[in-house]
């Protein structure tokens, strides 16, 4: 097991490594200069980094899946099932390390990032897993973008339109600003601008609903294993 954690790490370590450099420059430039330029070219440096990190990450999983390029995982004793969450797990723990470098470290928020990309690698890994029992590749894929998008956006729209009147003025994104508070609905993070509303409470809400998101596709991944998949 060990072997294959550091195999299938090596396969991917090199472009997250590279993006977590470039990160730890501009976080080493922050330091120890204070210039806005700087400081709106880093915001759009994370914000791009951190939608690249998690679109190749997709990819890797859909590639692993949907691709011979990494046959060779095929024919070991592990289930592909097994291995697949073994990789959803090293990219969730590469996008964690991403995370740790380019923001101001608080614990609770990074539990809620660590929940909210558990969520959303649960959806996608079960996503993947069940439309590969589809002929067409070209269909399937379609069928998985299609339903990632729609889970993705609806969670934060649902969400917004639920509290609008408690939450206020709400933008898709992270902003690090003092006073400013972030919530992660799965992978997309609401910036809350609203100073006097209960922050600890909707962040509650969003960590639960992440939760059940998690243990509900657990439950369908372990259910779905058994579908008969032609892997060539």
């Amino acid at each position: 097991m060990l072997t294959l954690i550091k195999r299938l790490s090596l396969n991917y370590i090199k472009i997250f490594a590279y993006m977590s450099i470039i990160a730890l420059f501009f976080r080493l430039l922050m330091k120890y200069i204070d210039n806005p330029i700087l400081t709106m070219i880093n915001a759009i440096w994370i914000l791009t980094s951190t939608t690249i990190m998690i679109a190749l990450s997709t990819y890797f999983l859909y590639e692993f899946i949907y691709t011979k390029r990494y046959y060779f995982y095929h024919t070991l004793k592990y289930s592909i099932h097994e291995v697949l969450v073994i990789l959803s797990a090293i990219l969730i723990v590469f996008n964690l390390i991403y995370y740790i470098i380019y923001s101001n470290f608080n614990l609770y928020d990074f539990i809620q990032k660590t929940i909210s990309l558990i969520s959303y690698f649960s959806i996608l890994i079960l996503l993947l897993y069940f439309f590969r029992s589809i002929n067409s590749k070209k269909f399937a894929t379609n069928l998985i973008l299609f339903s990632l998008l729609v889970l993705i956006a609806i969670y934060p729209v649902i969400f917004n339109l639920v509290f609008k009147d408690e939450l206020g003025f709400v933008m898709i994104g992270v902003n690090s600003n003092e006073g400013i508070r972030n919530i992660y609905t799965t992978i997309l993070p609401l910036t809350l601008f609203e100073k006097e509303i209960d922050y600890s409470l909707f962040s509650k809400y969003t960590l639960v609903i992440n939760s059940i998101i998690t243990l509900i596709c657990g439950f369908l991944f372990t259910m779905i294993r058994k579908i008969k998949i032609n892997w060539r």
